[in-house]
């Protein structure tokens, strides 16, 4: 009896010593996805991170750019997505500040077409200042 007693109770450690093996396997996967999961949620926030330091990277560059350019009053309304477009933006920006700034440039009066009766007026020439207003009546 005593030997089927220690048999049992082999078999009876054996069988424990399989369910501790069994829970702690089942255990280690548990905590192993756990890891993987914690894991994977910080590549995440640190990948939000990323892409959240290269929009302001990019959003200074798009000031800086700007601003060599004469162009930082135009800040607010201009929203690029990359270099190219950016590029584009103030080359164009560019060609319609320059041609406002010529529209409305101060164009001097003494720099103005004289007429040949301006010119002997000048002069102190009364003889062609004469001369010039008889020619625009005859013509």
């Amino acid at each position: 009896m005593e030997k089927e007693q220690a048999v049992n109770q082999e078999s009876q450690k054996e069988e424990t010593v399989e369910e501790v093996k069994e829970s702690v396997e089942e255990k280690t996967e548990t905590i192993e996805e756990i890891d993987e999961k914690t894991h994977q949620e910080e590549i995440a926030e640190r990948m939000r991170e990323l892409e959240q330091m290269k929009k302001d990277f990019f959003q200074r560059d798009v000031e800086w750019t700007l601003k060599k350019n004469g162009l930082e009053a135009f800040a607010e309304i201009i929203h690029v997505e990359d270099d190219a477009q950016l590029d584009h933006v103030v080359k164009q920006l560019t060609k319609i500040v320059n041609d406002i700034k010529l529209s409305v440039g101060y164009v001097p009066k003494e720099n103005a077409k004289q007429d040949d009766y301006d010119l002997h007026t000048k002069n102190k020439d009364t003889k062609s200042m004469i001369g010039s207003k008889l020619s625009r009546i005859f013509k």
